[in-house]
């Protein structure tokens, strides 16, 4: 079975080489690491030189910048393997999980073999499992057990990201699936949702095989700047895919939809390199809010709406409750 691993790099020379090693060490000879350099301007470079000089399974490839996906777009290009797995250059695999994985996924056969993670913030832990084990069968079974619970009602917090899977390339290249790269947050929500409704079957097991770094200086904890752009493009890309699978976007999956996204919008406003003022901020809360008006009560029981919507109004206090904190924990150096 031979399985390339796909990694994207970005002026990453202070942890890459753990990454790449993780990937490396105790995996069968059948595994190849394709790193791709995404045009660092750091000492990246030659930390992978020399990687490629000590390690014969290590293939390096540079590229100009053009962001994550656009890098994994290129590893596919460049892998040779039947199948496919991905790891950020800020994380790393546990010790003998590639061998766990690649030994999980021959024994399923399945087009894609999904583990859990472990999120490390500071010292606090937590691992995060799939929300089913052994193996689903059929577009409606996937549908209903894996892509709902994932991608729109994140009901055990378990994220939709490539990192967490063995892949079948097949199902990428018979499909003709590739990472958008309009989209610059949730783009693995949309990748992974394409591929899960192109699976006939797919296998989890409850074992958290890599490490995911919360670091104070990574993407999801820093303010993005046209997130709701973003989002809206987001919506639009899984409501075409399930469209194109026979799923109807339901009002159940618009509503669970405006709730993350309404709360990703104000969280946003609290986020370090945040260049607007108190106002201005108070002013994009008071947009998600009405963003989360809109749409949010549609997930609900009729029974149950008009307590939401009384919720959904306070949103504008407690996003300007939520931006005061920010500023006093600013003020007091702790990093959100």
């Amino acid at each position: 079975m031979k399985v390339s691993i796909i990694i994207p790099v970005y002026n990453g020379e202070k942890t890459v080489r753990a990454a790449v090693e993780s990937a490396v060490n105790g995996a069968p000879d059948t595994v190849e690491v394709v790193v791709v350099n995404d045009g660092s301007t750091d000492g990246t470079e030659k930390v992978l030189d020399e990687l490629a000089a000590e390690y014969s399974c290590v293939r390096v490839f540079s590229k100009p910048n053009g962001g994550v996906s656009s890098a994994r777009n290129y590893g596919i290009e460049k892998a040779n393997g039947d199948f496919l797995m991905f790891l950020d250059a800020d994380d790393t695999f546990e010790p003998g999980a590639v061998q766990t994985m690649i030994k999980s996924a021959e024994q399923n056969n399945a087009d894609i073999t999904m583990f859990g993670y472990r999120t490390v913030a500071g010292s606090v832990v937590t691992d995060f499992m799939p929300p089913f084990t052994g193996v689903l069968k059929g577009k409606k079974e996937i549908f209903e057990k894996l892509v709902y619970p994932v991608v729109f009602s994140g009901e055990n917090g378990y994220i939709a990201s490539v990192w967490t899977s063995v892949f079948k390339k097949s199902v990428i290249t018979d499909n003709a699936l590739k990472f958008d790269t309009r989209i610059k947050i949730s783009e693995d929500t949309v990748f992974m949702t394409q591929f899960w409704l192109c699976c006939n079957e797919a296998a989890a097991a409850d074992k958290a095989l890599l490490t995911y770094n919360l670091a104070d200086g990574s993407a999801t904890k820093r303010y993005a700047s046209g997130l709701l752009e973003n989002h809206e493009t987001v919506t639009r890309e899984l409501e075409k895919s399930l469209s194109e699978n026979g799923i109807e976007y339901s009002d159940k999956i618009r509503g669970t939809r405006a709730v993350a996204v309404g709360i990703s919008l104000i969280v946003n406003e609290a986020r370090s390199g945040n260049p607007h003022n108190f106002f201005e901020s108070l002013k994009c809360v008071f947009r998600a809010s009405s963003h989360l008006r809109k749409d949010a009560s549609l997930c609900c029981p009729e029974s149950k709406k008009v307590r939401i919507k009384k919720h959904i109004v306070m949103c504008p206090v407690l996003g300007a409750a939520f931006l005061i904190c920010r500023k006093i924990q600013a003020k007091r150096g702790v990093s959100f």
